[in-house]
């Protein structure tokens, strides 16, 4: 499939493609735990069972994240360039001793270093780019020095099902 569209991939061990305004990914690094960890560069989303929308957990908790292909929609977000917000900034600081991960973001600026947009596959292997003003915080990362680290992405609200509580939270989450 990479022949067809001119990409040359010569490697004799597992690669990682990554975006080439993340330089410095894909990276290894020991966790908090000292554990080997990649970083990828992007966001995951298979296997999120709860949600935070703007860093708030709802009761009872939701979440239309992948967690098993066979029952999760097509339209559902797997995976997308970090756009992570912390502390009213973008994180986009080199912090000493931290891995790349926390470097470049968000990888695609616009003007006065806001974020234009990014990259984002689909549960049903669909690639889109997103402009940013079509984005909500649907969730962030808890625990951890970053914490709360809002995260950035788009998913169709009516393809994915959003409940009404979520669906009455969009506009606030932009």
């Amino acid at each position: 499939m990479s022949k067809s569209v001119g990409l040359i991939v010569s490697t004799n061990s597992a690669c990682v493609w990554d975006c080439p305004n993340r330089p410095g990914l894909p990276a290894l690094e020991k966790n908090g735990s000292g554990v080997d960890q990649w970083d990828i560069g992007y966001c995951y989303f298979g296997g999120i069972t709860s949600w935070s929308p703007g860093g708030n957990t709802p009761n009872p908790p939701y979440s239309y994240s992948p967690v098993r292909l066979g029952k999760s929609q097509p339209s559902w977000c797997l995976a997308a360039d970090s756009l992570l917000w912390y502390n009213n900034k973008w994180l986009v600081q080199t912090i000493a001793g931290r891995p790349p991960l926390y470097q470049n973001v968000p990888p695609h600026l616009a003007s006065a270093g806001q974020a234009a947009g990014g990259n984002e596959v689909f549960c049903d292997g669909s690639v889109s780019w997103i402009k940013f003003q079509d984005m909500w915080r649907l969730t962030a990362y808890t625990g951890g020095e970053f914490s709360p680290t809002q995260i950035y992405f788009y998913q169709d609200p009516n393809a994915s099902g959003f409940n009404s509580t979520l669906m009455s939270q969009l506009a606030s989450l932009k």
